[in-house]
Protein backbone atom coordinates (compact mmCIF):
# COMPACT_ATOMS: atom_id res chain seq x y z
CA UNK A 1 0.00 0.00 0.00
CA UNK A 2 2.89 2.43 1.33
CA UNK A 3 4.30 1.32 -2.76
CA UNK A 4 1.46 2.04 -4.37
CA UNK A 5 1.01 5.57 -2.30
CA UNK A 6 4.55 7.12 -3.39
CA UNK A 7 4.48 5.43 -7.10
CA UNK A 8 1.06 8.16 -7.08
CA UNK A 9 2.89 10.66 -5.26
CA UNK A 10 5.60 10.75 -7.93
CA UNK A 11 3.42 10.32 -10.91
CA UNK A 12 1.64 13.92 -9.61
CA UNK A 13 4.85 15.37 -9.41
CA UNK A 14 5.67 14.35 -13.07
CA UNK A 15 2.18 15.56 -14.66
CA UNK A 16 2.95 18.67 -12.59
CA UNK A 17 6.55 19.11 -13.74
CA UNK A 18 5.09 18.66 -17.82
CA UNK A 19 2.48 21.30 -17.28
CA UNK A 20 4.66 24.10 -15.76
CA UNK A 21 5.06 25.30 -19.25
CA UNK A 22 1.82 26.62 -20.28
CA UNK A 23 2.33 26.90 -23.42
CA UNK A 24 1.44 23.18 -23.98
CA UNK A 25 -0.63 22.86 -26.93
CA UNK A 26 -1.01 26.44 -27.85
CA UNK A 27 -0.72 26.23 -31.25
CA UNK A 28 -3.96 23.63 -31.06
CA UNK A 29 -5.82 26.02 -28.31
CA UNK A 30 -5.45 29.33 -30.90
CA UNK A 31 -7.12 27.76 -33.29
CA UNK A 32 -10.30 26.95 -31.74
CA UNK A 33 -12.97 29.61 -31.24
CA UNK A 34 -15.38 28.96 -28.43
CA UNK A 35 -18.88 28.34 -28.20
CA UNK A 36 -20.05 27.10 -25.54
CA UNK A 37 -23.41 25.50 -24.31
CA UNK A 38 -23.52 21.88 -23.47
CA UNK A 39 -21.78 20.43 -20.92
CA UNK A 40 -18.69 17.53 -21.22
CA UNK A 41 -18.32 15.38 -18.32
CA UNK A 42 -14.61 14.03 -18.41
CA UNK A 43 -13.02 12.06 -15.36
CA UNK A 44 -10.06 13.65 -13.31
CA UNK A 45 -8.23 10.38 -14.04
CA UNK A 46 -4.65 10.73 -12.12
CA UNK A 47 -3.76 6.96 -12.13
CA UNK A 48 -1.52 7.37 -15.56
CA UNK A 49 -0.39 10.29 -16.67
CA UNK A 50 -0.41 9.76 -20.27
CA UNK A 51 -4.33 9.35 -19.92
CA UNK A 52 -4.53 12.51 -18.10
CA UNK A 53 -2.71 13.91 -21.07
CA UNK A 54 -4.88 13.01 -23.69
CA UNK A 55 -7.94 13.75 -21.74
CA UNK A 56 -6.70 17.27 -21.43
CA UNK A 57 -6.36 16.97 -25.43
CA UNK A 58 -9.79 16.04 -25.65
CA UNK A 59 -10.95 18.71 -23.82
CA UNK A 60 -9.12 20.85 -25.81
CA UNK A 61 -11.13 19.99 -28.84
CA UNK A 62 -14.25 19.95 -27.19
CA UNK A 63 -13.80 23.35 -25.71
CA UNK A 64 -15.52 24.83 -29.01
CA UNK A 65 -18.70 23.41 -28.42
CA UNK A 66 -18.94 21.92 -24.79
CA UNK A 67 -18.21 23.84 -21.26
CA UNK A 68 -15.89 21.07 -19.87
CA UNK A 69 -16.33 19.97 -16.21
CA UNK A 70 -13.27 17.49 -14.82
CA UNK A 71 -15.25 15.73 -11.93
CA UNK A 72 -13.18 13.11 -9.20
CA UNK A 73 -14.52 11.12 -6.16
CA UNK A 74 -12.74 11.50 -2.89
CA UNK A 75 -13.51 11.34 0.36
CA UNK A 76 -10.09 12.43 1.84
CA UNK A 77 -9.88 15.51 -0.37
CA UNK A 78 -13.65 16.14 0.59
CA UNK A 79 -11.83 15.92 4.55
CA UNK A 80 -9.23 18.85 3.39
CA UNK A 81 -12.46 21.29 1.98
CA UNK A 82 -11.38 20.06 -1.57
CA UNK A 83 -8.08 21.69 -1.60
CA UNK A 84 -5.81 18.72 -1.28
CA UNK A 85 -5.76 17.73 -5.05
CA UNK A 86 -5.50 21.03 -6.27
CA UNK A 87 -2.38 21.68 -4.21
CA UNK A 88 -0.71 17.87 -5.47
CA UNK A 89 -1.78 18.57 -9.11
CA UNK A 90 -1.33 22.42 -8.90
CA UNK A 91 0.28 23.20 -12.14
CA UNK A 92 -2.19 20.75 -14.24
CA UNK A 93 -5.20 22.01 -12.19
CA UNK A 94 -4.40 25.79 -13.51
CA UNK A 95 -3.77 24.41 -17.02
CA UNK A 96 -7.45 22.55 -17.26
CA UNK A 97 -8.95 25.70 -15.87
CA UNK A 98 -6.67 28.22 -17.32
CA UNK A 99 -6.13 26.91 -21.13
CA UNK A 100 -9.47 24.54 -21.27
CA UNK A 101 -11.61 26.33 -19.26
CA UNK A 102 -12.73 23.80 -17.23
CA UNK A 103 -14.41 23.38 -14.11
CA UNK A 104 -12.81 20.80 -11.61
CA UNK A 105 -15.70 19.51 -9.27
CA UNK A 106 -15.16 16.88 -6.29
CA UNK A 107 -18.26 14.94 -6.56
CA UNK A 108 -17.96 13.61 -2.99
CA UNK A 109 -19.93 15.04 -0.14
CA UNK A 110 -20.50 14.44 3.16
CA UNK A 111 -23.93 13.07 4.13
CA UNK A 112 -26.26 15.62 5.30
CA UNK A 113 -28.78 14.76 8.51
CA UNK A 114 -31.73 13.41 6.13
CA UNK A 115 -29.93 11.23 4.07
CA UNK A 116 -28.53 9.39 6.68
CA UNK A 117 -32.41 9.59 8.42
CA UNK A 118 -33.22 8.01 5.05
CA UNK A 119 -30.52 5.18 4.48
CA UNK A 120 -31.06 4.05 8.63
CA UNK A 121 -34.77 3.46 7.06
CA UNK A 122 -33.85 1.99 3.92
CA UNK A 123 -31.17 -0.49 5.78
CA UNK A 124 -33.54 -1.72 8.45
CA UNK A 125 -35.83 -3.12 5.33
CA UNK A 126 -33.51 -5.38 4.57
CA UNK A 127 -33.68 -8.45 5.76
CA UNK A 128 -32.05 -10.51 2.84
CA UNK A 129 -30.09 -10.02 -0.16
CA UNK A 130 -32.28 -9.46 -2.66
CA UNK A 131 -33.94 -6.69 -0.43
CA UNK A 132 -30.57 -5.30 -1.26
CA UNK A 133 -30.32 -5.90 -4.96
CA UNK A 134 -33.35 -4.34 -5.75
CA UNK A 135 -32.98 -1.21 -3.77
CA UNK A 136 -33.32 1.76 -5.93
CA UNK A 137 -33.10 5.70 -4.84
CA UNK A 138 -34.72 8.30 -7.11
CA UNK A 139 -35.44 5.12 -9.55
CA UNK A 140 -31.70 4.33 -10.02
CA UNK A 141 -31.02 1.26 -9.10
CA UNK A 142 -27.95 1.20 -6.31
CA UNK A 143 -27.85 -1.74 -4.78
CA UNK A 144 -25.83 -3.78 -6.94
CA UNK A 145 -23.32 -0.89 -6.46
CA UNK A 146 -23.44 -0.91 -3.03
CA UNK A 147 -22.63 -4.32 -2.78
CA UNK A 148 -19.70 -4.27 -5.42
CA UNK A 149 -17.71 -1.63 -3.02
CA UNK A 150 -19.08 -3.09 0.48
CA UNK A 151 -17.15 -6.43 -0.97
CA UNK A 152 -14.43 -4.60 -2.49
CA UNK A 153 -13.44 -2.15 0.30
CA UNK A 154 -14.01 -4.22 3.12
CA UNK A 155 -12.61 -7.53 1.18
CA UNK A 156 -15.54 -9.64 1.64
CA UNK A 157 -16.42 -12.25 -0.61
CA UNK A 158 -20.43 -11.50 0.20
CA UNK A 159 -22.37 -8.85 1.54
CA UNK A 160 -23.48 -9.60 5.12
CA UNK A 161 -26.75 -7.48 5.18
CA UNK A 162 -26.77 -7.66 9.42
CA UNK A 163 -23.40 -6.05 9.01
CA UNK A 164 -24.08 -2.36 10.60
CA UNK A 165 -21.28 -1.31 8.17
CA UNK A 166 -23.60 -1.95 5.19
CA UNK A 167 -25.83 1.32 6.31
CA UNK A 168 -22.65 3.93 6.09
CA UNK A 169 -22.75 2.64 1.80
CA UNK A 170 -26.42 2.85 1.53
CA UNK A 171 -25.70 6.65 3.06
CA UNK A 172 -22.95 6.96 0.78
CA UNK A 173 -24.89 6.10 -2.32
CA UNK A 174 -27.93 8.19 -1.71
CA UNK A 175 -26.22 11.41 -0.69
CA UNK A 176 -23.93 10.90 -4.13
CA UNK A 177 -27.40 11.15 -6.26
CA UNK A 178 -28.34 13.63 -4.23
CA UNK A 179 -25.03 15.86 -5.14
CA UNK A 180 -24.77 14.72 -8.43
CA UNK A 181 -28.43 16.32 -9.11
CA UNK A 182 -27.85 19.35 -7.52
CA UNK A 183 -24.32 20.16 -9.53
CA UNK A 184 -26.31 18.60 -13.15
CA UNK A 185 -28.95 20.44 -12.30
CA UNK A 186 -29.72 22.79 -15.43
CA UNK A 187 -27.24 21.49 -16.91
CA UNK A 188 -27.36 20.07 -20.68
CA UNK A 189 -24.87 16.53 -20.32
CA UNK A 190 -24.01 15.55 -23.55
CA UNK A 191 -21.20 13.43 -23.10
CA UNK A 192 -19.31 11.82 -20.17
CA UNK A 193 -15.87 9.89 -19.94
CA UNK A 194 -14.97 7.68 -17.32
CA UNK A 195 -13.15 4.97 -16.20
CA UNK A 196 -15.10 2.79 -15.04
CA UNK A 197 -19.35 1.60 -14.70
CA UNK A 198 -19.10 -0.16 -11.55
CA UNK A 199 -18.96 0.42 -7.58
CA UNK A 200 -20.24 3.52 -5.90
CA UNK A 201 -18.16 5.99 -7.02
CA UNK A 202 -19.03 4.99 -11.23
CA UNK A 203 -21.91 3.22 -11.46
CA UNK A 204 -24.18 5.52 -9.88
CA UNK A 205 -23.00 8.30 -11.56
CA UNK A 206 -23.22 6.61 -14.94
CA UNK A 207 -26.83 5.62 -14.10
CA UNK A 208 -27.80 9.28 -12.62
CA UNK A 209 -26.50 10.80 -15.71
CA UNK A 210 -28.76 8.25 -18.36
CA UNK A 211 -31.64 9.67 -15.73
CA UNK A 212 -30.38 12.95 -17.25
CA UNK A 213 -30.82 11.95 -21.17
CA UNK A 214 -26.85 11.64 -21.30
CA UNK A 215 -26.88 8.56 -23.91
CA UNK A 216 -22.85 8.84 -24.43
CA UNK A 217 -20.84 7.38 -21.96
CA UNK A 218 -17.42 6.22 -22.72
CA UNK A 219 -14.81 4.48 -21.31
CA UNK A 220 -10.94 5.06 -22.55
CA UNK A 221 -8.68 2.13 -23.47
CA UNK A 222 -4.80 3.15 -23.76
CA UNK A 223 -3.89 -0.43 -24.65
CA UNK A 224 -5.43 -2.24 -27.69
CA UNK A 225 -6.78 -5.58 -27.61
CA UNK A 226 -3.69 -7.01 -29.34
CA UNK A 227 -1.88 -5.24 -26.08
CA UNK A 228 0.17 -2.85 -28.13
CA UNK A 229 0.10 0.72 -26.05
CA UNK A 230 -1.33 3.53 -27.68
CA UNK A 231 -1.50 1.85 -30.85
CA UNK A 232 -5.02 2.60 -31.29
CA UNK A 233 -7.31 5.00 -29.03
CA UNK A 234 -9.82 3.06 -28.33
CA UNK A 235 -13.79 3.79 -27.17
CA UNK A 236 -16.06 1.61 -25.50
CA UNK A 237 -19.79 3.02 -25.96
CA UNK A 238 -21.65 2.01 -22.72
CA UNK A 239 -25.10 0.50 -22.83
CA UNK A 240 -27.97 2.70 -21.87
CA UNK A 241 -29.71 0.11 -19.99
CA UNK A 242 -27.32 -1.71 -18.68
CA UNK A 243 -24.54 0.28 -18.12
CA UNK A 244 -22.16 -3.36 -18.28
CA UNK A 245 -18.20 -2.60 -18.65
CA UNK A 246 -18.41 -4.62 -21.43
CA UNK A 247 -19.83 -4.45 -25.23
CA UNK A 248 -23.19 -5.70 -25.46
CA UNK A 249 -22.28 -9.21 -25.78
CA UNK A 250 -25.74 -10.56 -26.08
CA UNK A 251 -25.59 -8.91 -29.20
CA UNK A 252 -22.32 -11.20 -30.63
CA UNK A 253 -24.30 -13.29 -32.29
CA UNK A 254 -25.95 -10.96 -34.40
CA UNK A 255 -22.89 -8.53 -34.91
CA UNK A 256 -21.37 -12.16 -36.60
CA UNK A 257 -23.99 -12.34 -39.15
CA UNK A 258 -23.67 -8.72 -40.19
CA UNK A 259 -20.08 -9.44 -41.47
CA UNK A 260 -18.76 -10.15 -44.66
CA UNK A 261 -16.33 -13.20 -45.67
CA UNK A 262 -17.43 -15.27 -42.82
CA UNK A 263 -15.84 -18.66 -43.86
CA UNK A 264 -12.43 -16.44 -44.06
CA UNK A 265 -13.38 -14.96 -41.30
CA UNK A 266 -14.11 -18.52 -39.13
CA UNK A 267 -10.49 -19.96 -40.70
CA UNK A 268 -8.91 -16.82 -39.61
CA UNK A 269 -10.49 -17.01 -35.83
CA UNK A 270 -9.47 -20.99 -35.93
CA UNK A 271 -6.07 -20.40 -36.45
CA UNK A 272 -6.11 -17.51 -33.70
CA UNK A 273 -7.71 -19.85 -31.34
CA UNK A 274 -5.48 -23.33 -32.37
CA UNK A 275 -2.27 -20.54 -31.36
CA UNK A 276 -3.68 -19.25 -28.42
CA UNK A 277 -3.81 -22.95 -26.68
CA UNK A 278 -1.38 -25.30 -28.71
CA UNK A 279 0.51 -22.89 -29.57
CA UNK A 280 1.52 -20.46 -26.14
CA UNK A 281 0.43 -17.16 -28.28
CA UNK A 282 -1.27 -15.18 -25.33
CA UNK A 283 -4.21 -12.96 -26.10
CA UNK A 284 -3.86 -9.74 -24.49
CA UNK A 285 -7.48 -9.25 -24.85
CA UNK A 286 -8.59 -12.34 -22.73
CA UNK A 287 -5.52 -11.99 -19.98
CA UNK A 288 -4.93 -9.04 -18.49
CA UNK A 289 -1.99 -10.32 -16.38
CA UNK A 290 1.22 -11.91 -17.63
CA UNK A 291 0.87 -15.43 -16.74
CA UNK A 292 -0.22 -17.76 -20.08
CA UNK A 293 -3.00 -20.07 -19.22
CA UNK A 294 -1.66 -22.50 -22.00
CA UNK A 295 1.78 -22.57 -21.19
CA UNK A 296 3.40 -26.10 -22.45
CA UNK A 297 6.38 -25.39 -19.51
CA UNK A 298 3.55 -25.54 -16.72
CA UNK A 299 1.73 -28.41 -18.05
CA UNK A 300 1.54 -31.44 -14.92
CA UNK A 301 0.62 -34.94 -14.61
CA UNK A 302 -2.20 -36.21 -12.28
CA UNK A 303 -1.86 -39.16 -10.43
CA UNK A 304 -3.78 -42.35 -12.09
CA UNK A 305 -6.71 -43.60 -10.82
CA UNK A 306 -9.93 -44.55 -12.21
CA UNK A 307 -12.24 -41.41 -10.34
CA UNK A 308 -13.79 -39.09 -12.98
CA UNK A 309 -12.17 -35.22 -12.65
CA UNK A 310 -13.65 -32.12 -11.75
CA UNK A 311 -12.47 -28.66 -12.50
CA UNK A 312 -14.04 -25.38 -10.83
CA UNK A 313 -12.54 -22.36 -12.70
CA UNK A 314 -12.83 -19.80 -9.84
CA UNK A 315 -13.02 -16.23 -10.78
CA UNK A 316 -12.07 -13.54 -8.37
CA UNK A 317 -14.14 -13.39 -5.66
CA UNK A 318 -13.76 -9.47 -4.96
CA UNK A 319 -14.18 -8.31 -8.26
CA UNK A 320 -16.89 -9.94 -10.26
CA UNK A 321 -20.49 -9.09 -8.53
CA UNK A 322 -22.80 -7.68 -10.98
CA UNK A 323 -20.43 -7.36 -13.75
CA UNK A 324 -22.92 -9.20 -16.37
CA UNK A 325 -26.66 -8.75 -16.64
CA UNK A 326 -27.67 -11.68 -14.02
CA UNK A 327 -26.68 -14.97 -12.71
CA UNK A 328 -27.80 -17.53 -10.13
CA UNK A 329 -26.67 -17.09 -6.30
CA UNK A 330 -27.38 -13.07 -6.64
CA UNK A 331 -23.82 -12.88 -9.31
CA UNK A 332 -21.86 -14.00 -6.75
CA UNK A 333 -19.05 -16.07 -7.58
CA UNK A 334 -18.12 -17.20 -4.03
CA UNK A 335 -22.06 -18.63 -2.99
CA UNK A 336 -21.61 -20.43 -6.46
CA UNK A 337 -18.12 -22.10 -5.40
CA UNK A 338 -19.75 -23.41 -2.07
CA UNK A 339 -22.90 -24.49 -3.68
CA UNK A 340 -21.37 -26.57 -6.07
CA UNK A 341 -18.79 -28.12 -3.30
CA UNK A 342 -21.92 -29.36 -1.60
CA UNK A 343 -23.55 -30.85 -3.81
CA UNK A 344 -19.43 -32.00 -4.66
CA UNK A 345 -18.96 -34.16 -1.61
CA UNK A 346 -22.48 -36.58 -2.47
CA UNK A 347 -20.11 -37.42 -5.59
CA UNK A 348 -18.21 -40.01 -5.80
CA UNK A 349 -15.15 -37.40 -8.13
CA UNK A 350 -12.32 -35.74 -7.72
CA UNK A 351 -12.85 -31.66 -7.36
CA UNK A 352 -10.14 -29.33 -8.35
CA UNK A 353 -9.94 -25.73 -7.70
CA UNK A 354 -7.93 -23.36 -9.89
CA UNK A 355 -7.79 -19.76 -8.73
CA UNK A 356 -7.90 -16.93 -10.67
CA UNK A 357 -4.25 -16.14 -12.58
CA UNK A 358 -5.33 -12.34 -12.54
CA UNK A 359 -7.28 -12.14 -9.55
CA UNK A 360 -6.40 -10.63 -6.40
CA UNK A 361 -4.04 -12.33 -3.38
CA UNK A 362 -7.00 -12.79 -0.72
CA UNK A 363 -8.53 -15.01 -3.10
CA UNK A 364 -5.98 -17.67 -2.29
CA UNK A 365 -7.29 -17.35 1.32
CA UNK A 366 -10.67 -17.55 0.33
CA UNK A 367 -9.68 -20.96 -1.31
CA UNK A 368 -8.05 -22.34 1.83
CA UNK A 369 -11.00 -21.35 3.70
CA UNK A 370 -13.22 -23.52 1.13
CA UNK A 371 -10.73 -26.43 1.78
CA UNK A 372 -11.54 -26.46 5.89
CA UNK A 373 -15.24 -26.60 4.84
CA UNK A 374 -14.94 -29.55 1.76
CA UNK A 375 -11.45 -31.48 2.60
CA UNK A 376 -12.18 -33.53 -0.59
CA UNK A 377 -11.29 -30.27 -2.63
CA UNK A 378 -7.71 -29.83 -4.12
CA UNK A 379 -6.49 -26.85 -4.92
CA UNK A 380 -4.21 -26.21 -7.39
CA UNK A 381 -1.35 -23.55 -8.43
CA UNK A 382 -3.13 -20.74 -10.04
CA UNK A 383 -0.64 -20.64 -12.85
CA UNK A 384 -0.70 -24.25 -13.55
CA UNK A 385 -1.67 -24.70 -17.64
CA UNK A 386 -4.82 -25.45 -18.71
CA UNK A 387 -3.75 -28.12 -20.91
CA UNK A 388 -3.19 -30.04 -18.01
CA UNK A 389 -6.86 -30.92 -17.76
CA UNK A 390 -6.85 -32.34 -21.84
CA UNK A 391 -3.58 -34.38 -20.63
CA UNK A 392 -5.15 -35.47 -17.67
CA UNK A 393 -8.63 -36.45 -19.28
CA UNK A 394 -10.30 -34.30 -17.09
CA UNK A 395 -14.56 -34.78 -18.10
CA UNK A 396 -15.50 -31.90 -17.01
CA UNK A 397 -15.46 -27.78 -16.10
CA UNK A 398 -17.27 -25.41 -14.07
CA UNK A 399 -16.79 -21.76 -14.16
CA UNK A 400 -19.25 -18.91 -12.92
CA UNK A 401 -18.91 -16.90 -15.67
CA UNK A 402 -15.35 -17.41 -17.49
CA UNK A 403 -14.31 -16.28 -20.67
CA UNK A 404 -12.39 -19.80 -20.67
CA UNK A 405 -15.54 -21.52 -21.44
CA UNK A 406 -14.72 -21.53 -25.36
CA UNK A 407 -11.31 -22.34 -24.77
CA UNK A 408 -12.22 -25.72 -22.59
CA UNK A 409 -14.80 -26.71 -25.31
CA UNK A 410 -12.72 -26.46 -27.87
CA UNK A 411 -10.07 -28.62 -26.23
CA UNK A 412 -13.42 -31.29 -25.97
CA UNK A 413 -13.95 -30.78 -21.75
CA UNK A 414 -17.76 -30.06 -21.51
CA UNK A 415 -18.36 -27.30 -19.84
CA UNK A 416 -21.10 -24.98 -17.46
CA UNK A 417 -21.44 -21.28 -16.05
CA UNK A 418 -24.48 -20.66 -13.74
CA UNK A 419 -24.29 -16.63 -15.07
CA UNK A 420 -24.24 -14.59 -17.91
CA UNK A 421 -20.61 -14.51 -19.75
CA UNK A 422 -19.05 -13.17 -22.78
CA UNK A 423 -20.26 -16.27 -24.59
CA UNK A 424 -24.17 -15.77 -23.83
CA UNK A 425 -25.19 -15.37 -27.16
CA UNK A 426 -23.98 -18.40 -28.31
CA UNK A 427 -25.82 -21.80 -27.25
CA UNK A 428 -22.32 -23.31 -25.82
CA UNK A 429 -22.29 -19.97 -23.39
CA UNK A 430 -25.69 -20.43 -21.98
CA UNK A 431 -25.59 -20.59 -18.35
CA UNK A 432 -27.25 -23.00 -16.39
CA UNK A 433 -30.80 -21.93 -15.97
CA UNK A 434 -31.60 -23.16 -12.09
CA UNK A 435 -30.46 -24.63 -9.21
CA UNK A 436 -32.19 -28.22 -10.47
CA UNK A 437 -30.35 -28.09 -13.71
CA UNK A 438 -27.31 -27.53 -11.70
CA UNK A 439 -27.57 -30.10 -9.54
CA UNK A 440 -28.35 -32.58 -12.75
CA UNK A 441 -25.33 -31.57 -14.44
CA UNK A 442 -23.01 -32.26 -11.13
CA UNK A 443 -24.50 -35.58 -10.82
CA UNK A 444 -23.18 -36.18 -14.25
CA UNK A 445 -20.43 -34.09 -15.77
CA UNK A 446 -19.44 -36.59 -17.87
CA UNK A 447 -22.27 -36.53 -20.11
CA UNK A 448 -20.98 -35.27 -23.19
CA UNK A 449 -23.02 -31.97 -25.01
CA UNK A 450 -23.10 -31.24 -28.16
CA UNK A 451 -21.60 -27.73 -29.47
CA UNK A 452 -21.32 -26.65 -32.83
CA UNK A 453 -17.24 -25.15 -32.99
CA UNK A 454 -18.55 -22.46 -35.65
CA UNK A 455 -20.15 -20.66 -32.65
CA UNK A 456 -16.84 -20.81 -30.89
CA UNK A 457 -14.83 -19.49 -33.80
CA UNK A 458 -17.93 -16.84 -33.85
CA UNK A 459 -17.12 -15.76 -30.66
CA UNK A 460 -13.54 -15.96 -30.54
CA UNK A 461 -13.50 -13.37 -33.55
CA UNK A 462 -15.92 -10.90 -32.29
CA UNK A 463 -14.27 -10.44 -29.32
CA UNK A 464 -10.76 -11.19 -29.53
CA UNK A 465 -10.56 -8.55 -32.71
CA UNK A 466 -13.11 -6.20 -31.32
CA UNK A 467 -15.71 -6.19 -33.77
CA UNK A 468 -18.75 -5.20 -31.41
CA UNK A 469 -20.68 -1.78 -32.50
CA UNK A 470 -19.63 -0.59 -29.23
CA UNK A 471 -16.37 0.32 -29.57
CA UNK A 472 -15.14 3.18 -31.46
CA UNK A 473 -11.66 3.11 -32.10
CA UNK A 474 -8.95 5.19 -34.36
CA UNK A 475 -5.29 4.24 -35.80
CA UNK A 476 -2.78 6.15 -33.65
CA UNK A 477 0.69 5.56 -33.84
CA UNK A 478 2.95 2.79 -35.18
CA UNK A 479 4.01 -0.42 -33.49
CA UNK A 480 7.55 0.81 -33.41
CA UNK A 481 6.01 4.06 -31.61
CA UNK A 482 4.26 1.95 -29.62
CA UNK A 483 6.50 0.16 -28.60
CA UNK A 484 9.05 3.42 -27.18
CA UNK A 485 5.89 4.99 -25.53
CA UNK A 486 5.92 1.34 -23.62
CA UNK A 487 9.07 1.13 -22.59
CA UNK A 488 9.40 4.68 -21.54
CA UNK A 489 6.15 4.80 -19.47
CA UNK A 490 7.28 1.27 -17.88
CA UNK A 491 10.78 2.43 -16.36
CA UNK A 492 12.36 5.25 -14.56
CA UNK A 493 10.59 8.68 -13.87
CA UNK A 494 12.87 10.44 -16.48
CA UNK A 495 11.58 8.21 -19.26
CA UNK A 496 8.31 8.03 -17.64
CA UNK A 497 8.68 11.90 -18.51
CA UNK A 498 9.59 11.41 -22.44
CA UNK A 499 6.57 9.22 -22.29
CA UNK A 500 4.87 11.91 -21.74
CA UNK A 501 6.39 14.57 -24.17
CA UNK A 502 6.66 11.88 -26.82
CA UNK A 503 2.73 11.59 -26.66
CA UNK A 504 1.89 15.27 -26.43
CA UNK A 505 3.69 15.47 -29.78
CA UNK A 506 1.70 12.80 -31.39
CA UNK A 507 -1.51 14.13 -30.21
CA UNK A 508 -0.03 17.70 -32.16
CA UNK A 509 0.86 15.82 -34.88
CA UNK A 510 -2.70 14.23 -35.45
CA UNK A 511 -4.76 17.21 -34.77
CA UNK A 512 -6.72 16.74 -37.25
CA UNK A 513 -7.39 12.96 -37.52
CA UNK A 514 -8.48 12.75 -33.45
CA UNK A 515 -10.50 16.18 -33.60
CA UNK A 516 -12.86 14.26 -37.03
CA UNK A 517 -12.93 10.87 -34.64
CA UNK A 518 -14.19 12.66 -31.53
CA UNK A 519 -16.53 14.71 -33.64
CA UNK A 520 -18.01 11.16 -34.75
CA UNK A 521 -18.55 9.63 -31.31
Amino acid sequence: MKLFFFKRFFELILINVFFLRDNRFNEIIKNIKERKKNYILIELYLSNVLVSIFYVFVSIIYKKNFKIIFFYYSKVDNFFGNKLIKILCFSYIKFLKNKCHAEIINLYRNPEIYEIKNGNRKYNKINKVEDLINLKYKKIEIGKYIIQSYCRELWKEHVDVKDQRLEKYIVEAIAYINNINTILKNKKIKKLFISHSVFIRYGILCRTCNSLNVSNIYIFYPTSRLGKFYKSLDFLKLDSKHHLQIERYWNFNKDFNKLKSKSKILNHSKKNLQNRIYGEKVSKHFIKGNINPYSKNKIIKFEKNNKIKILIMATCFYDRAFFYRNALFNSNSYLFTKEILNLAKYTNFEWYIKPHPDGHIKNIGSIKSLKKDFPFLKILPKNISNLSFKKNNFKCMFSFDGSALHEFIYMGIPSYCVGENKQSAFNFGKPVKNFRELKEIVSKPYKKKKYDLKDIYKFNYIYEYQKSPDWKSIDFVSDELSLILLKNFNGSYYNKYKSMVILSQNLNIRFHKIKKFLKKI
